[in-house]
């Protein structure tokens, strides 16, 4: 097959419902196609009916990869092509349908972000996998394109992490900490140390931003402080004492609100319409803080170029969605991490951020307000010490896509 009519598979991310999911997608496919003309994308999508209109948007392929399809028929689909392969006899035929780019993509990419850790048991884990089975059965190259991976210390997930890590064709670590547990869980496999992807996304065009901005009620040239929450923190803490998570962001807003003429601006990153996600946790923050005409809250937004261009004009950002944390930092503004996993402690570190990552076990109200002003009086130093070292990491990070037209190139 020529080099201008290959077909990348992605799968992993999801593009209805999480900004994330779309900067990743979206950042790889613009770097990729710059390597790789007429390079042709098909996702592989748990969410079909959310992420068809994004798909078709972009000239992408969609195939309905829904958990209970992976499982059945996915996984003898997955074992036929397996045995068959092994008997050398014709294999290709069993993939068909929604399971044929396994049979007829040049390379599976998968952008999950955090997989195979201990952080994700039992659930978490049977979906990391249930990607993968229906690849080592057709032998398409699997690439795990950067993202966290680690720790691996529970036995069960030692072992599964083992069997198909060790299978794939090329493996990019998000950071120097999931760098070293996979070496450590497969001596003498070479590990790429690589950014997130979505570090080289563009923002979206200033008077497009300008206007969502102008929509919310924020002044021409306003100042701000972006908070992005993440529902997932909110509940790790809510475990250990209740409210403590809003009740911190909305003391640390009030900090930020008492300096003359500067506003608050909330976004999330996650909507699902319910209960449970960012947007309720922007809500919650946005009426304790009701009193202020200097609060306000973004309505839901799909675009991570827009999110990105949002979060870029902010004096400093303060936030728990990784994601939320990629766009501002990427845009060169001083950031605090409230932390869930090692994954964000690596990521601040590429920028020389690290002392700027709160773990959510030690989080309290006055101790958030207390780093808030201490980001605040320091974000000048700290602007220009990430800035000083963003080429490098955006260019690293456009490196996934480099990597993956390397390998195709190469078969």
């Amino acid at each position: 097959m020529r080099k201008d009519n290959r077909e990348i598979v992605l799968c992993g991310a999801c593009m209805s419902g999480n900004i994330g999911g779309p900067a990743l997608y979206i950042s790889f496919a613009e770097e990729a196609q710059k390597h790789l003309p007429g390079v042709r994308f098909t996702v592989l999508s748990k969410y079909p009916q959310g992420d068809e209109a994004f798909c078709r948007e972009r000239g992408w392929e969609m195939k309905n990869m829904r958990t209970v399809r992976q499982l059945l028929p996915g996984v003898p689909i997955g074992l036929a092509g397996w045995l068959l392969r092994l008997m050398k006899l014709p294999y290709r035929w069993v993939f068909r349908g929604d399971f044929a780019p396994y049979a007829t993509g040049d390379v599976l990419v998968d952008m999950s972000g955090i997989s195979f850790t201990d952080y994700r048991p039992g659930l978490g884990l049977l979906i990391n996998c249930l990607w993968f089975v229906p690849a080592l059965g057709a032998g398409i190259p699997i690439v795990k394109a950067s993202q966290a991976m680690g720790p691996f210390e529970t036995g069960y997930i030692r072992r599964v992490s083992k069997f198909f890590l060790s299978r794939m064709r090329l493996l990019i670590a998000r950071g120097a900490a999931s760098e070293s547990y996979v070496k450590e869980l497969l001596p003498g496999r070479d590990v790429r140390q690589l950014p997130d992807s979505a570090f080289g996304l563009a923002p979206a065009e200033h008077a497009e931003v300008r206007a969502l901005l102008a929509r919310i009620g924020l002044p021409e040239d306003a100042r701000y402080c972006i908070l992005g929450p993440s529902h997932i923190v909110n509940s790790y803490i809510d475990a250990s004492e209740r409210n403590l998570y809003v009740e911190s962001l909305v003391q640390a807003a009030k900090w930020v609100l008492e300096k003359e003429g500067i506003h608050v601006v909330l976004l999330s990153h996650e909507l699902k319409n319910d209960a449970e996600d960012d947007y309720a946790v922007c809500e919650a923050v946005a009426a304790a803080l009701a009193d202020s005409s200097r609060c306000h809250l973004v309505p839901p937004v799909s675009d991570p170029k827009l999110a990105k261009g949002i979060c870029a004009g902010a004096e400093i950002a303060v936030g728990s969605r990784f994601h939320f944390l990629v766009a501002t930092l990427s845009s060169g503004v001083p950031s605090l991490a409230i932390a869930w996993s090692h994954k964000y402690h690596e990521m601040m570190r590429m920028v020389g951020q690290e002392d700027m990552v709160i773990s959510h076990e030690s989080m309290s109200r006055d101790g958030l307000a207390h780093s808030v002003a201490q980001l605040w009086e320091q974000r000048e130093v700290r602007r220009k010490a990430i800035g000083e070292r963003l080429p490098e990491v955006i260019g690293k990070a456009r490196m996934n896509a480099v990597l993956v037209a390397e390998l195709l190139g190469s078969l």
